[in-house]
């Protein structure tokens, strides 16, 4: 059990689990880090041994090692006349369940098995190697080494702390209590994203069955421009690319002509990702297994795209472009014979990676997203009347810019806003993410002038500039250092609810569902919009956000609801990752003895 526990306290500004990694992982231990989250078997092991308990350095050391070798006589196509290697692992997530009764939850496991596994694919492309030609052995080995990297990643950050006597063959961790509010609101943003993903699966469904329900062809659907699949369309370039197509007349004419381009590359990703859903469906696939990307080998013809609408220059375009990136991010590929095999990609991946190059083109996209979009989209489609948009301030020689400010009329709250528009397409990795929050020019540029702006607020310039843009003359120095509040708003779903030296950051489609007075809430049973506009958000805190949220739907009926974040906090809490790798002496290639196994347990992140 956790021990300690602290509650956020009024008006406390809690850090989300990246800053805290961000904070924790410098100079040498942040190389470390990288490369322990990209091919671990690559880590320097010297380097690495002064960071860790020597149980579980010496876990690491003898999976590293196992993996290393492997990977060489694969590459050199070679077999070893002795080797202690991994034969199997065993491995569950430990819990402590609703009912007040502890055991291991089915499932879970393969969850962050799948997870895991995507990043061994993504780094054995690299190396030219196909996971395919892997054995189950050597395929337990690699999930093996990368959680325990993981751990060790966890453990140097302070993540988690050794339970126990580390000096023994069981290497158990538990989590640091003292970072527990940092882990709850990454631990919320994610619950949200999955919720998101939930709400747009849902929708997906709908729309099949209500072309189940009529007497036309699939194809014709798409064909005869029907409304229903353009709405559909305009929903996802608005959320997954963020270009919302009523402001679409707003942007630079040459922005406009390759949004044509990439409007078209949409229409026809979504056609096949919902005629690749439909044969799930009709295969008896579950809901469960579809969201996991749990699928059967999906193919389509080429003459029923052309039958659809699309010519063939498009579709060999996708073809193109598909050829271009590492196996397991193909979207199409020829397999001859006019079959086109589908890539087991989710639909928001698919989109960002496959419209990225077109995004790219369109050099006055940032300014329409903050100056025209944004803006707009605040004054045109929060229905209450809260929120005010006024123009930015900035001065260069001060090194300090905001593109637009937001005003709160009912908590007086002044919110100065950076705005970025990211072409970045993010896996749901915590290397991803990393690199995203602490690497990216963009993002830490943006996080800079914010934080410039917040140390000079009490400057007469700066209160002179607020004065003149929102038009309060009585407006002191003051006043304006109490009521302001400093906001990155970006496109990156992985960076939601997160913190940097006390700026916000917020994914555009949340942040303007919060103001908007609403959230998604989905079941296994529905999926519906809940209206929380009842509520008080302070927007210049996620961590309160996050609180308040929570407390309004701990008092809902839904609350009882198992996939509940009432229920689901308390589980991951009590989660743990229980590992045992066997162990066996191979000679020439064959088993021959038992060697050892090899036990860890660390909490679920």
């Amino acid at each position: 059990m956790l021990k300690n526990q602290n509650r956020l306290t009024p008006g406390a500004f809690v850090i989300n689990l990246l800053e805290h990694f961000h904070q924790q992982l410098s100079g040498t231990k942040n190389t470390l880090a990288k490369q322990l989250l990209t091919k671990p078997w690559n880590t320097d092991v010297e380097c690495l041994r002064e960071h860790l308990p020597v149980a579980l350095y010496k876990t690491f050391c003898i999976l590293r090692k196992h993996v290393s070798s492997r990977l060489e006589h694969i590459q050199n196509k070679t077999v070893p006349l002795f080797h202690v290697g991994v034969q199997a692992v065993e491995m569950g997530v430990h819990a402590e369940l609703p009912d007040g009764q502890s055991g291991f939850v089915d499932g879970n496991d393969r969850v962050w098995a799948d997870h895991i596994w995507a990043q061994v694919v993504e780094d054995l492309g690299q190396e030219d190697i196909s996971s395919q030609s892997l054995t189950e052995a050597d395929r337990a080995a690699f999930v093996a080494l990368y959680s325990v990297a993981h751990t060790c990643l966890f453990v140097m950050a302070g993540v988690v702390v050794p339970c126990g006597d580390d000096q023994r063959q069981q290497v158990m961790f538990e989590r640091n209590s003292a970072i527990l509010e940092a882990h709850k609101l990454y631990w919320f943003a994610h619950y949200w994203a999955h919720q998101s993903t939930l709400s747009d699966h849902a929708l997906i469904l709908g729309f099949l069955e209500k072309i189940q329900n009529t007497n036309n062809a699939f194809h014709d659907i798409v064909r005869s421009d029907s409304h229903e699949f353009n709405l559909l369309c305009d929903y996802f370039i608005d959320k997954f690319l963020s270009l919302h197509p009523d402001y679409m007349a707003l942007m630079h004419a040459k922005d406009r002509v390759v949004m044509q381009d990439i409007t078209e590359r949409l229409r026809l990703i979504l056609y096949i990702y919902l005629h690749s859903t439909k044969q799930q469906v009709s295969s008896g696939i579950t809901a469960s297994e579809l969201l996991l990307n749990s699928m059967l080998p999906i193919y389509v013809r080429e003459e029923n795209l052309n039958k659809a609408g699309f010519p063939t220059e498009a579709i060999k375009s996708l073809l193109d472009d598909s050829r271009r990136h590492p196996v397991g991010d193909r979207f199409l590929e020829n397999v001859g014979d006019g079959q086109l095999q589908v890539g087991n990609l989710s639909l928001k991946y698919a989109l960002r990676k496959y419209c990225h190059a077109g995004l790219s083109t369109m050099n006055f996209r940032g300014d329409w997203f903050e100056q025209d979009y944004i803006a707009n989209y605040v004054r045109d489609r929060i229905p209450s009347k809260r929120y005010r948009v006024f123009p930015g301030i900035n001065d260069k020689s001060a090194k300090y810019d905001a593109d637009v400010i937001i005003e709160d009329s009912r908590s007086h709250a002044l919110l100065f806003c950076q705005i970025k528009h990211r072409t970045a397409t993010l896996l749901p990795h915590l290397r991803d993410e990393l690199k995203e929050y602490s690497s990216n020019g963009q993002i830490l540029h943006g996080l800079e002038q914010l934080r410039n702006l917040r140390n000079q607020i009490r400057e007469p310039g700066v209160l002179e500039r607020v004065r003149q843009r929102i038009g309060e003359r009585q407006l002191d120095s003051e006043m304006l250092a109490q009521r302001a509040g400093f906001l990155l708003i970006h496109n990156i779903e992985n960076l939601d609810f997160c913190t940097s030296e006390g700026v916000a950051m917020y994914e555009w489609n949340t942040l303007r569902n919060l103001m908007k007075g609403q959230i998604g809430q989905v079941t296994k049973e529905k999926a519906t919009a809940v209206s929380i506009s009842d509520i008080e958000l302070n927007l210049r805190n996620p961590g309160q956000v996050m609180e308040v949220i929570l407390g309004w739907f701990n008092q809902q009926a839904y609350a009882d609801h198992p996939t509940s974040p009432r229920h689901q906090w308390p589980l991951l809490l009590s989660s743990s990752l229980v590992f045992r790798v066997w162990r066996r002496l191979w000679v020439n290639g064959i088993n021959f003895a038992p060697a050892g196994k090899l036990d860890f347990c660390f909490p679920l992140i």
